[in-house]
């Protein structure tokens, strides 16, 4: 039974984080209610229960059937798994803390290839309660700031990114974040037929945190 709370919790939260990343900065994430943005048609209850509804619908609006993405069900099956892990103790609440801020800025860049600065704070002024030291973090938003002014071929927003991470993880971790994104980002480039067209970064940093957690569980990070 705890298990399905906890799911419900992260897929719950998944889905207001959607809200978030389709609607902020440019619209209220208030009003108007939630609605589909193809016939505007507000949703009913029935229509906001995470997965379940878009299971029952088909992926598609209930009122004008237009396609929704499955990325929404996706990402809250995600949310979902990580806070059953969560809520059973195998996973503590920074890295927690950490996948729902990589996931909600993976987002962000792949759809505009920036964030909001505002989302970056919240999650990063919870995160600094839980820091164990501040000389790196201190250094990659140094960095960011830098890349804001100046082209440095990496976005300020990649350093900020990093620079959150490096408050929970050590520096050895952060370099391999680094060098795995960087390898998955030349792969890509590499099998796309636009070689010069820029990518969103922070994915593949997302995607480099991720294994080096998954590393490190298997004992292959000392």
């Amino acid at each position: 039974m705890n298990i399905l709370l906890y799911f419900s919790l992260g897929a719950s939260i998944a889905s207001f984080l959607g809200l978030v990343v389709d609607r902020f900065p440019e619209r209220s994430i208030v009003l108007p209610a939630s609605h589909c943005d193809h016939c505007h048609s507000r949703l009913g209850i029935s229509e906001m229960i995470p997965i379940l509804s878009q299971v029952y619908y088909g992926s598609r609006c209930k009122h004008c059937k237009h396609a929704i993405p499955k990325r929404y069900m996706v990402i809250e099956a995600i949310c979902g798994i990580l806070f059953v892990l969560f809520g059973l103790g195998q996973m503590q609440l920074t890295t927690l803390l950490l996948l729902l801020m990589s996931l909600t800025l993976a987002l962000y860049d792949l759809d505009q290839q920036e964030y909001p600065v505002f989302i970056w704070l919240v999650f990063t002024s919870l995160l600094l309660l839980f820091a164990h030291s501040y000389s790196l973090f201190a250094v990659l938003c140094l960095f960011g700031i830098l890349a804001y002014m100046f082209p440095l071929k990496i976005g300020s927003g990649d350093f900020f990114y990093l620079a959150s991470l490096s408050l929970i993880m050590d520096k050895m971790s952060i370099l391999w974040i680094i060098q795995i994104g960087s390898w998955l980002g030349i792969i890509t480039i590499l099998s796309r037929k636009q070689k010069r067209t820029p990518i969103a970064f922070v994915p593949f940093l997302a995607a480099g945190f991720v294994l080096v957690l998954l590393m490190q569980r298997l004992g292959l990070f000392l």
